[in-house]
């Protein structure tokens, strides 16, 4: 396991597949690492990235934004897409900030990248944000 993966044994049971590997991909005490909704976490096409959401940390020293955890990499997860809060765009529950269902981001079906939807100020916009250099 790499940076805040942990294995999680305690989920296994006996009737657990051989060779199962259960694996909590967030580990930082100062955010939540919670999913609210199964809806916002998205797979890229391979079935090898997890996309997910993170809400900022309480000091706010760590920002909110989409993450990519790769399985392939010993489940290391980076941020891909950042914002100052949970309201610039959307919240990390996928809710905008009247209240309605918003899908913000989708990946690509290349899976190299991902579309986000963002509010700024009265316009919705949607930016292509490569998963390897972070750029729009």
């Amino acid at each position: 396991m790499r940076g805040e993966a942990i294995e999680r044994d305690e989920f296994r049971t006996p009737v657990s597949p051989e060779g199962l590997h259960v694996v909590q991909v967030t580990s930082d005490p100062k955010r939540d690492s919670t999913v609210a909704c199964q809806y916002i976490i998205r797979w890229t096409p391979d079935s090898r990235r997890l996309l997910f959401y993170r809400t900022a940390s309480e000091d706010g020293a760590s920002r909110a934004g989409i993450w990519v955890c790769d399985t392939e990499d010993q489940f290391a997860s980076r941020p891909v897409y950042e914002w100052d809060t949970t309201l610039f765009s959307h919240t990390p529950y996928g809710r905008d900030v009247t209240g309605k269902i918003a899908d913000t981001f989708l990946v690509t079906p290349d899976g190299r990248s991902i579309l986000v939807v963002r509010r700024a100020r009265d316009v919705l916009e949607l930016c292509r944000v490569d998963l390897e250099t972070r750029r729009e």
